[in-house]
């Protein structure tokens, strides 16, 4: 069978989700099915396993101070229009024209694009330049700005994480052009006993319950509610461990920084771990009792975290937002509780440590769960069915 030559354009940092997927997709995609050429900003984590698995990557020249200035913008104004076309002349048109370049000698016959329609426009305008369909993953569930309406326009399939997302795209979008593909993970992949214990002798928590959450350190993760959280249960029982895996990136080190003032604050110094970033996620998971991921005003997808933990056998506490939601079973694979409400989270967490057959019930539940649902293996050969679909028939 003839390989489908793929363009994958990942504009992240390599540290989040969406570059961890691509990793899982282009481990899992079927043999002699695609050969895939990726193209980055940056060397995150993702980024560097992608690489070291031998997959031909190529790092494209980009201004990133541009996107910095822009995130830290307070938005509107005559400073955010200014940025916009510094950004657009400076990194969007260059981007777009080089990816042609790359589109026509590699000659790519379809385009994935691993990110939001905003910083997927390069990659869009080069579909539209060299007449090559593209797929877009939208890993978030937001409204969609006007920028990104018109744009939308271009692009040939949209690939969502959630109903919800679904739904909300198709107010703007043609519902024939878009589709529901949740995101997966190994889930047969397990973690021997000693690289758990090994983890907790490094952190010093061997013979401890550990609570944890895991993902970048920024604003809307939910970071100041579990830390919150903490302190309640803290007055409660003194033989729990708290951690916080994870780092943050340039715009949120004040943020972080307040994180640990707050802890310090507190007196919770020895109870809340500020881990660092980690590469071996699933590894720090390993040692969780229970996961909690209380994300609260930042627009999440289909985080990989609660699916992996769940994997683990590890019960979830998540908040009714969509992606979490639609992964958790509330009272059967966890507990789906309000965002912005510690108290509820820590009453859940309480619930669950003081009820150990309840723990391992839910722990067992979520394994058969991620199983059935989120198998990355069979989630990859639904994304080969999404490419063929788009180069053969159409997008029906």
């Amino acid at each position: 069978m003839k390989k489908i030559k793929i363009l994958f354009f990942e504009p992240s940092t390599g540290y989040g989700g969406s570059a961890r997927c691509l990793f899982s997709w282009l481990q899992n995609f079927s043999s002699g099915s695609i050969e895939p050429l990726v193209i980055h900003y940056f060397y995150g984590p993702a980024i560097k396993n992608i690489k070291m698995s031998g997959i031909h990557c190529l790092k494209v020249p980009y201004l990133s101070i541009l996107k910095r200035l822009s995130l830290s913008s307070k938005g509107g104004g005559l400073v955010s229009y200014l940025l916009f076309l510094l950004e657009f002349f400076c990194n969007t048109l260059p981007v777009a024209f080089c990816l042609s370049v790359i589109i026509f000698l590699k000659r790519i016959e379809l385009i994935d694009i691993n990110t939001s329609i905003t910083t997927g426009i390069p990659a869009i305008l080069a579909s539209a330049i060299t007449n090559i369909p593209c797929v877009c993953h939208i890993h978030d569930t937001r409204e969609l700005t006007k920028k990104e309406i018109i744009f939308s326009r271009f692009v040939t399939q949209f690939l969502v994480l959630t109903n919800e997302a679904f739904r909300r795209y198709s107010k703007n979008i043609d519902s024939r052009k878009i589709r529901v593909l949740y995101n997966g993970a190994n889930v047969a992949q397990e973690i021997l006993p000693p690289k758990t214990e090994a983890i907790k002798k490094e952190f010093g928590i061997s013979g401890k319950l550990a609570i944890g959450m895991a993902g970048r350190i920024t604003r809307g993760k939910g970071h100041e509610d579990f830390i919150a959280a903490a302190k309640i249960i803290c007055s409660q029982r003194q033989d729990l461990i708290f951690l916080i895996v994870g780092g943050y990136v340039v715009i949120d080190k004040e943020y972080e920084l307040g994180l640990r003032g707050c802890v310090e604050k507190n007196g919770l110094t020895r109870k809340i771990i500020f881990t660092g970033w980690r590469d071996d996620i699933k590894e720090m998971m390993s040692v969780f009792d229970i996961m909690v991921f209380p994300s609260s005003t930042f627009p999440e997808g289909f985080p990989l975290t609660c699916i992996e933990a769940m994997a683990l056998g590890k019960p979830v506490i998540a908040t009714n937002i969509p992606g979490p939601s639609e992964i958790v079973l509330d009272g059967v694979t966890g507990y789906i509780v309000p965002p912005s409400n510690p108290e509820m989270l820590a009453e859940r967490i309480l619930n669950l440590v003081n009820n150990r057959e309840l723990l391992m019930g839910m722990g067992k539940q979520g394994k058969m769960r991620a199983k059935e649902f989120f198998d990355i293996s069979k989630l990859t050969k639904d994304l080969e069915a999404a490419y063929f679909n788009v180069l053969g028939s159409g997008v029906q």
